[in-house]
């Protein structure tokens, strides 16, 4: 598990954490990725978003 801090470029704080689950051989079978406050992961994923617009569809993101 890994637990972080972040911050947004409007300043904003988010905290997040991440889970990932291993079969015994070391392969990945599961990632959760846990954000909050919900309003800054709101403007996270407009900003991904709108980063990544050309390469990916915009109804990927929240």
């Amino acid at each position: 598990m890994l637990e972080y801090q972040a911050a947004l470029t409007s300043g904003e704080g988010l905290s997040a954490t991440v889970i990932v689950d291993h079969n015994p051989d070391g392969s990945v079978t599961r990632v959760s990725v846990r954000m909050s406050p919900l309003d800054a992961v709101l403007k996270l994923a407009a900003g991904l978003r709108d980063q990544l617009a050309k390469q990916l569809p915009a109804d990927l993101f929240l």
